[in-house]
């Protein structure tokens, strides 16, 4: 599971509101919840993005 990268800033508290319809619930405890949400990424481009990583790092050294 990676971790989170968010910043909870107010665009990503409003758009959590708007999709989940929950309101201000979850706002009050922000930092609690923020958390426990996961960044779903597929397998693809996971590996995609590695090998990218694995190139640029040859080319620097």
């Amino acid at each position: 599971m990676m971790a989170h990268t968010s910043t909870g800033s107010v665009q990503e508290k409003t758009r959590l509101i708007r999709l989940t319809g929950y309101g201000l619930c979850g706002l009050d405890n922000w930092e609690t919840y923020l958390p426990k949400f996961v960044k779903v990424m597929p397998v693809d481009y996971r590996k995609a993005l590695e090998q990218m990583q694995k190139e640029q790092m040859k080319e620097a050294a």
